[in-house]
């Protein structure tokens, strides 16, 4: 459901049911009919088509997938997905999650394995949570440790990534 329609359901879960189902179906034509529930249910049905790793480990198991390449498969404009996508939850076994996070950029692997960048994110995060503070990782050595994983990552990148993590720079993590 979206954000802006939990307010709308939570005012229905005190209305009888028969007059709950009317109240669906209209709030349906208020947003284009059954159009926007079918577009809505192709393009989950093309996540979960294509994402079944989340099934299995969760957010790790999910693998680069662009709304273009889901557009492109539907046939329709990657801004619709966009649009359709946003403020949008499912409820998996794995919990409620926003239909955004299994859209993600990814980085091909030495091996050939494509990840998603949260992925290299937790295993960046994970190297500096175990550093010495008291001489703690450049972006290049980060970047060199990354390498040798198999996450052919540059410094630039290293630097972006720590950025979106909210980890300060060297200097700022040094213990005195």
């Amino acid at each position: 459901i979206g954000a802006g329609t939990a307010g709308w359901f939570a005012a229905c879960s005190a209305v009888e049911e028969g007059a709950k189902t009317i109240l669906i179906e209209k709030f349906g034509e208020s947003y284009g009919g059954s159009g926007i529930r079918d577009t809505i249910a192709a393009i989950a049905q093309e996540i979960f088509d294509r994402q079944p790793g989340f099934f299995e480990q969760g957010l790790k198991g999910l693998k680069p997938l662009t709304m273009q390449e889901v557009a492109d498969k539907l046939g329709i404009h990657y801004t619709t997905v966009s649009r359709t996508v946003n403020g949008k939850y499912a409820s998996t076994p794995k919990g409620v999650i926003e239909l955004r996070r299994f859209f993600s950029q990814g980085i091909v692997t030495d091996s050939g394995e494509a990840v998603v960048k949260d992925r290299v994110l937790d295993r960046l995060r994970a190297m500096v949570e175990a550093e010495d503070k008291a001489h703690p990782l450049s972006d290049e050595k980060l970047s060199d440790m990354l390498k040798g994983e198999g996450f052919p990552v540059a410094r630039r990148t290293v630097a972006k990534y720590r950025g979106l993590a909210g980890i300060p720079g060297t200097s700022a993590r040094r213990a005195h």
